[in-house]
């Protein structure tokens, strides 16, 4: 297995609610990686504080029209 380091990026999970956030620094093949606030994970999206409200909107956006509400 070979990771793509363009397509991999780093998302710190964590319950402290500090206002300034930790920066990691984290390498793949020489490359440091991407720090994200979220991430889309097989077609779940995933936030840093462990929320799933964004995953509910989207989810939402995408039955609202099959539905016709």
């Amino acid at each position: 297995m070979h990771p793509n380091e363009n397509k991999s990026n780093i998302l710190l999970v964590t319950k402290k609610t500090s206002r300034n956030s930790r920066i990691l620094n984290i390498y793949l093949n020489k490359k440091r990686l991407q720090q994200v606030s979220e991430i889309k994970y097989i077609g779940t999206y995933f936030d840093k504080s462990f929320n799933f409200e964004r995953y509910v909107d989207y989810f939402t956006g995408k039955c609202t029209p099959v539905l016709n509400i």
